[in-house]
């Protein structure tokens, strides 16, 4: 019999994940997962292999994270506060190749060394360590020079390299791009987060002509899969719709951002999204709100695993924020971290570095 062709393989796994065919009501995956990358490296098959599987599991089946900061701020600290407190590693780790929104910007794509030669040996020792990394990028506004929280700009400019904004958006992916390809180098898998929290309007890239953002996300996955020959990542979608997902042959997880205390409130997006037939992810967490918060939350993040697997039962990772949202910055940690449901870098360790095929 001749061989499924992959987009045949697609249709019956997408078909699969259709509520009749799941295994367990409400929760994404099925255990098989075909990477949108077609030459996806035996390690990156294996990562969302795991990620894929995990849904189906009735403990150790929820990742634990922790964003620890952007260029030029990111270290450690964080991560080994939480530690000192739970005697536990978070598992994956969050970062960004760009500065936060108060950092003062200077030529940054232009700047030598790269940004990402102080954040990559961050990664690589933690993925050494057996912990995973997601990376999502606060890119400078190609029109203006700006941070990403300048709006100006029209994305289809953006599709040609011959114009101002073009050119400038491109010299960007192509430090991107040289930072991701010194992680494959080193036989790191991350889980890319591009153009994140793309419903709003409060990012150049966000709450624009669904279409136009769609093309965006395929011209980079192109570039970076097909020109720049990267087959380290797993391409994470992040929205609180599926309006501008770009298609099943471009991502493999779904996620979106949330900033609440009840995980409960995201029921409807959180519907929406296993839809995709992918598997889900709470990309970023925070209790209470997004923006202008200053005091500590006193947050209980002792049973905030078990509110996950009430409300949000498919997830297979969670992504606390760093600052007063952090992991470090609120009370009952170490409950949270030894939760039956937890996955911790041990864990990783055990269940999926153990069994990752030779470089």
């Amino acid at each position: 019999m001749k061989p499924l062709s992959l987009p045949a393989r697609r249709f019956l796994a997408g078909l699969l994940c259709l509520p009749l065919f799941c295994a367990l009501p409400g929760v994404g995956g099925t255990g098989e997962s075909v990477p949108a990358d077609q030459h996806a490296s035996a390690s990156t098959r294996a990562v969302l292999q795991y990620l894929t599987a995990l849904p189906q599991k009735k403990e150790k089946k929820l990742i634990s994270g922790q964003f620890v900061n952007g260029y030029p701020a990111v270290t450690l600290a964080t991560v080994e506060k939480i530690h000192a407190e739970a005697g536990q590693w978070v598992a994956l780790l969050g970062f960004d190749y760009y500065a936060p929104k108060s950092a003062k910007l200077v030529g940054l794509e232009e700047r030598k060394p790269a940004r990402w030669e102080s954040v990559n040996p961050l990664i690589k020792a933690h993925w050494q360590a057996g912990g995973l990394s997601t990376i999502n990028l606060h890119m400078t506004n190609p029109w203006t020079g700006q941070n990403a929280w300048d709006k100006t700009g029209n994305l289809a400019e953006l599709l040609k390299a011959d114009t101002p904004a073009g050119a400038y958006y491109h010299r960007q992916l192509a430090m991107i791009a040289d930072g991701l390809a010194d992680l494959q180098q080193a036989g790191v898998v991350v889980l890319f987060r591009p153009f994140h929290e793309v419903n709003g309007g409060w990012f150049w890239w966000g709450a624009k002509d669904p279409e136009t953002t769609k093309q965006l996300w395929r011209a980079l996955f192109r570039y970076l899969t097909d020109e720049r020959k990267l087959h380290n990542l797993i391409w994470v979608y992040n929205s609180r719709t599926l309006l501008h997902y770009p298609g099943n042959d471009y991502a493999d997880l779904t996620s979106f951002d949330l900033y609440h205390d009840d995980p409960a409130q995201a029921k409807t997006a959180y519907a929406e999204a296993l839809t995709a037939g992918k598997p889900f992810a709470l990309a970023e967490y925070g209790p209470g709100r997004a923006t202008k918060v200053t005091a500590p939350l006193n947050y209980d993040y002792g049973p905030f695993a078990q509110r996950i697997q009430a409300a949000l039962p498919g997830t297979v990772y969670f992504l606390c924020w760093a600052g007063p949202w952090g992991l470090d910055a609120n009370p009952n940690v170490k409950a949270l971290l030894n939760d039956p449901l937890v996955i911790t870098r041990d864990d990783l360790k055990r269940e999926l570095f153990s069994k990752l095929p030779s470089p």
